[in-house]
């Protein structure tokens, strides 16, 4: 690895488009996608691009095995972590969080959903506006960190969440972008 560049873990890298994007750059990227197809297409996507400094994993992550990864500078967590909550429940994906904070060196990017998703997440219970809620959870939970909000990203309706059709037409449900930076000089 080309330590000067710096280097990403992409969690849930789905079809690689930050991925590829942060590759081109000339970051070191290791995309990691549970889905198949999806990371087929990524893999596709960068040999054909030729790209040499990108590294692809098909597996599911859990909070037992998430031990396992490497340490990396910066790591994108955009659109898993309720995933996570649904799948492992609350616990364990803050469990999986924490160490993947733990293995990050300089900044974490993450995004989740959050009150448009269904019961069968089991996503808490929200008291307020679930962003505050969220934003108090990051702070509480990711230790020796600076949280800045810099940017949205459309999610999907709830009702789309039991169907097979996707769309992004309805602005009304943003999710926030959180740039999570290391301030303990790990």
């Amino acid at each position: 690895l080309n330590e000067s560049i710096g280097s990403v873990f992409d969690f849930g890298s789905a079809e690689g488009f930050f991925s590829i994007s942060l590759a081109e750059k000339g970051y070191n990227v290791l995309a990691l996608e549970a889905k198949r197809d999806r990371y087929e297409i990524v893999k596709l996507v960068s040999k054909i691009l030729a790209l040499k400094n990108i590294s692809f994993m098909n597996m599911k992550v859990d909070e037992k095995n998430i031990i396992n990864f490497p340490i990396f500078n910066y790591t994108l967590c955009l659109a898993v972590w309720h995933h996570w909550v649904r799948y492992f429940g609350f616990d364990n994906a803050e469990k999986i969080l924490v160490v993947l904070w733990e293995k990050t060196t300089k900044y974490m990017f993450f995004e989740t959903g959050l009150a448009e998703l269904p019961e069968d997440f089991g996503m808490p219970e929200f008291k307020g506006d679930p962003d505050d809620w969220l934003l108090k959870y990051l702070n509480n939970t990711l230790l020796n960190s600076k949280i800045s909000i810099i940017g949205q990203a459309p999610s999907f309706p709830p009702e789309q969440f039991k169907s097979n059709k996707t769309k992004y037409d309805d602005e009304s449900y943003l999710r926030n972008i959180y740039c999570i930076e290391r301030v303990d000089g790990k």
